[in-house]
């Protein structure tokens, strides 16, 4: 239905049929007045008696039989093809009517004038809450009068929820599952059950989902995709640049630092705001408050607390690194180590063994970490961007899953600046040295006044609004 409303002429090639996808485009294509033409070696649809047009069956034939045939004739082709005897007898709903199945579904919903417009975000499921917690940011600087709402994966709708958004949920992806697009195609009918033509659907995520796609397209939306880049060398990115085209603006949060940005894609549409991250001030006092209600929870006094955030296992396994770790703090009864664990984690059963190392389900993890003396931490946007803005002396682990971004380059850069340490996955002697620097050297505690003394680029999570709702209510 979509690709036959935006084209006026559709070339079939092949040796044998269409198929019933490709029939299926053919059939809406003259039924909207657009042309068909059968380029197939044994004249497959037009031996159908279908109001097609016969064409060259070789491709380089088709530009001049295009030029010279079809486009100084297409008002008439197309009028003839969706008037044509063979389209009335062969209606779906001369079967629809004989099985006693009604009408058929209608689709494409008309804008209804008293209804206001809505912007949807639509987080993607990561291996962490990121996605979510930046469109979350993102939507709370909208305008207060704006229709806001979320559509989100089960495991961000706490978090989504806390800050006080109504979300649709969506069905994640699972084994299973028959097909591996099952929950998509669940997706695709719920977005078009919540959406209508003059709504906006905002998109956080790297890969554009069939879903996200077909509905801007079917339910005639605005589109606008918040895209962060540091795409790993090499990564194969064609089919989300591709499908950038549907989307009315494509907004860039910066990095940190000017060599880490990087434009995948140009033109008007593409806008570059800062970095899109927490502000969130905690004073000595909240700071000292929490930790004494950290040590009574866990009836634990501590001098020293650590906070992990390696991700969910999802992307790469981390068990090595988490049990370093709890292992040299059970080292030290002072210490106190709290291990951040996502809604869609998998926590491995040795975690629950030691006596001064705890898992911990939060939906505050940066209010943790601003009161600890230290974090270990993967190198996503957000958790990199956090540690920076809010002065936290961290030890970056990287992910580095094919289908992720650049956390490596991230990290180092911070690196390079002495104002964070970056190690490869598998030096875990290094992480113990590191931990006990940090903590019984007084390294952590200079890495924070360094980390105080930054100039730090101007948060872009304002201007984000700004250009949604500039698409949202059609201003250019």
């Amino acid at each position: 239905d979509t690709l036959a409303g935006m084209a006026d002429v559709i070339a079939v090639f092949g040796s044998g049929g269409p198929g019933d996808r490709v029939a299926g485009v053919c059939l809406d294509m003259m039924r909207n007045g657009g042309v068909v033409i059968d380029c197939t070696e044994h004249s497959a649809i037009v031996s159908s008696g279908a109001p097609a047009v016969r064409g060259p069956y070789q491709l380089a034939g088709l530009l001049p039989f295009l030029q010279g045939n079809i486009l100084p004739n297409l008002d008439i082709l197309g009028q003839e093809a969706a008037s044509h005897a063979w389209l009335r007898a062969n209606e779906f709903s001369r079967l629809e009517k004989a099985l006693g199945l009604g009408g058929g579904q209608v689709r494409g919903k008309g804008r209804d004038p008293a209804r206001k417009p809505r912007v949807v975000f639509l987080p993607t499921n990561g291996v962490g809450l990121g996605h979510a917690q930046r469109a979350s940011l993102v939507a709370a600087r909208m305008d207060k009068g704006a229709q806001v709402g979320f559509a989100a994966y089960p495991s961000c709708i706490p978090l989504l929820q806390s800050k006080g958004f109504d979300c649709l949920p969506l069905v994640a992806r699972s084994e299973l599952h028959q097909t591996p697009i099952a929950h998509d195609l669940v997706n695709c009918l719920r977005l078009g059950q919540l959406l209508a033509p003059g709504d906006t659907l905002v998109f956080d995520g790297v890969f554009i989902f069939n879903s996200v796609f077909r509905t801007i397209l079917e339910q005639k939306l605005s589109g606008v995709w918040i895209r962060r880049g540091l795409w790993q060398a090499g990564q194969a990115r064609r089919t989300p640049l591709e499908r950038e085209a549907v989307f009315s603006r494509v907004i860039v949060p910066d990095e940190a630092f000017d060599e880490l940005n990087t434009d995948y894609s140009r033109g008007p549409k593409v806008r570059r705001v800062g970095p899109i991250v927490q502000e969130r001030r905690q004073t000595a006092k909240q700071r000292d408050k929490l930790r004494v209600s950290l040590a009574e929870r866990f009836k634990r006094p501590f001098e020293r607390l650590i906070v992990s955030m390696l991700g969910g296992g999802v992307a790469a396994d981390r068990s090595a690194q988490l049990q370093t770790l709890c292992a040299e703090v059970e080292a030290h009864p002072d210490w106190l180590h709290l291990i951040v664990v996502w809604p869609s984690a998998r926590v491995v059963a040795g975690l629950y063994g030691w006596t001064n190392s705890f898992p911990v389900i939060t939906q505050d993890a940066l209010g943790l970490c601003q009161a600890a003396d230290m974090m270990v931490s993967a190198g996503g946007y957000n958790s990199v961007h956090e540690a920076y803005y809010h002065a936290i002396p961290t030890i970056f682990i990287p992910q580095m899953a094919t289908y992720m971004d650049d956390q490596k380059r991230r990290a180092q850069a911070l690196a390079e600046r002495d104002l964070a340490v970056a190690l490869e996955p598998g030096d875990l002697l290094s992480l113990q040295r590191q931990v006990v620097a940090f903590l019984e050297n007084g390294e952590a505690e200079e890495m924070r006044a360094r980390l105080r003394k930054v100039a730090l680029p101007e948060r872009g999570t304002a201007a984000a609004a700004r250009l949604i709702e500039e698409v949202s209510a059609h201003v250019e």
